[in-house]
């Protein structure tokens, strides 16, 4: 179902004299298991705009029905955020109990320094938190690609994802 088949009433403009960290969000969504809507790439193209390094807008609003992506588009970005060196991200509701909800991640760095004998107990609790509904997100550092079953694995080499 496509949620974007004409222009928005409302919206600004893309700059296209500026960089944008929209195709790297998409990126993030496909990991993560899904596809953008057009609607939320016109969002993250324009949102994600960067003059100078730096994000271009410090504020953005989106307007769209219930069920439309809004929480997805919302998640994908914090986790776009939690990728990067040194961030730190903040997502609020309308109480603690709405936002663990809508959010539920576990970012785990240098897994890798696990010793042999704690991993498999240490990807139990993993499948365990899946099976309850929470994604991990785990970097380790590896001679060559994993393959690991029920575990998608990435292999990123030179900075490219391969």
């Amino acid at each position: 179902m496509e949620l974007l088949t004409c222009k928005p009433r409302w919206a600004t403009a893309r700059n296209p004299d500026l960089e944008t960290d929209g195709a790297l969000l998409e990126r993030v969504a496909n990991v993560m298991g899904f596809s953008l809507y057009a609607w939320q790439r016109l969002v993250a193209d324009t949102a994600l705009e960067k003059m100078d390094g730096y994000y271009y807008f410090r504020t953005v609003g989106v307007g769209v029905g219930r069920q439309s992506g809004k929480s997805k588009l919302v998640e994908t970005r914090i986790a776009l955020e939690l990728l990067k060196p040194r961030r730190t991200v903040a997502y609020t509701a309308q109480d603690r109990n709405m936002a663990k909800l809508k959010w539920q991640i576990l970012v785990l760095d240098r897994v890798d320094v696990l010793g042999v004998e704690t991993r498999g107990d240490f990807l139990s609790w993993t499948e365990s938190l899946a099976s309850a509904g929470v994604q991990s997100i785990l970097f380790a550092t590896l001679k060559g690609p994993a393959n690991l079953e029920g575990i998608q694995c990435l292999w990123l080499e030179n900075g490219e994802l391969k």
